[in-house]
């Protein structure tokens, strides 16, 4: 595991930063710091689900696998990043700047089994009985709660709430 320290997180009950490109899976922050590292981030309320797992881009070398750490220095390239087994792939860190993923939170209320798919509901990407917040890329899911269906949209710094 690489080490870093883990990003502050904000309160529950307010929205994490936000950003007007809804194209891009990442934004990268200028710190014109004078490590030779980048860092690779994601921000998300105090409280939710965050399985992060850095691979080697495009291999399923694992460089980091944590619940806890939320902010990795890893040396210049291009990495693939799993949030809740969601995968974005190509995430650059760039010398002395930050890459942040964008991400959102799925906040299920009530304990009942539900599952979420990606966009087309090919993959399965996770199955619960539990309430609770999940943390995931930006991007369209299908979720489905006691048989029934619904496209969702996961988008910078907000909460969809089931």
């Amino acid at each position: 595991i690489i080490g870093g320290m883990l990003s502050s997180c904000k309160d529950e009950n307010k929205e994490t930063t936000g950003n007007d490109n809804t194209n891009a899976k990442w934004v990268i922050e200028k710190a014109d710091e004078k490590s030779d590292n980048g860092k690779l981030f994601v921000t998300l309320p105090e409280g939710t689900t965050c399985d992060v797992t850095i691979y080697v881009a495009g291999s399923d070398t694992i460089i980091s696998n944590t619940l806890m750490q939320q902010n990795f220095p890893l040396p210049p390239g291009s990495y693939d990043m799993e949030i809740n087994h969601v995968k974005v792939t190509g995430v650059p860190a760039e010398k002395g700047n930050n890459t942040r993923l964008k991400a959102g939170v799925l906040r299920i209320s009530k304990a009942k089994p539900w599952t979420l798919y990606d966009g087309v509901k090919e993959n399965v990407l996770i199955n619960s009985l539990t309430s609770g917040s999940w943390g995931l890329p930006v991007g369209k899911y299908v979720l489905t709660m006691v048989d029934e269906d619904h496209a969702i949209e996961i988008k910078d710094g907000k909460t969809v709430k089931y």
